[in-house]
């Protein structure tokens, strides 16, 4: 018997009515489709494999509790230049390894939420007219950015503009 590529010939082979694994070893070699169906237990897994990749990374609404505790810190810290990973890590008495995978879980990454705290922060203040005389490097040490220059390169590129053009049009 020939293997065929098409839907039809495979429903053709296996008239059973169970999914099959589309080739062990001893089929392959002769070229011919696989009889042997699938545990309901393997089908199921796979579905629900696939059902969570359709879905797509976790809902920020549903982020997981560790997460969550970490975005917190993150929040009450994130002024802190020399913050770390492996600072948040240490604080919440787990590895870096899980902190990086409980972010991307989660769809994101340590690095994209400190940044962007930093930045909505040094938004909040270069469109604060009270504080319109504090100088823009200042600014940016407040929010937790060590380099100016990386600062203003950052800020670019989230706003579209320089912390300076930023502040000449909101306040």
């Amino acid at each position: 018997m020939r293997r065929s590529d098409s839907p039809e010939s495979d429903r053709e082979n296996n008239r059973s009515g169970y999914l099959t694994t589309g080739g062990c070893d001893d089929c392959i070699e002769e070229s011919s489709a696989c009889p042997q169906p699938l545990a309901p237990s393997a089908v199921a897994e796979q579905i629900a494999s696939l059902l969570a990749l359709a879905a797509g990374p976790e809902s920020p609404v549903r982020r997981p509790a560790l997460v969550e505790r970490l975005m917190s810190t993150l929040g009450d810290r994130f002024h802190e230049a020399d913050l770390s990973a492996t600072d948040l890590a240490r604080e919440h008495h787990v590895s870096i390894r899980t902190l990086h995978y409980a972010f991307a879980r989660a769809g994101t990454t340590f690095t994209e939420e400190l940044l962007q705290l930093r930045l909505e922060y040094a938004r909040q203040i270069l469109s604060n007219p009270k504080l319109v005389l504090l100088p823009v490097t200042e600014a940016a040490a407040r929010c937790g950015f060590a380099e100016p220059g990386h600062f203003a390169r950052r800020f670019r590129q989230r706003y579209g503009q320089s912390p300076r053009q930023y502040r000449h049009s909101n306040t």
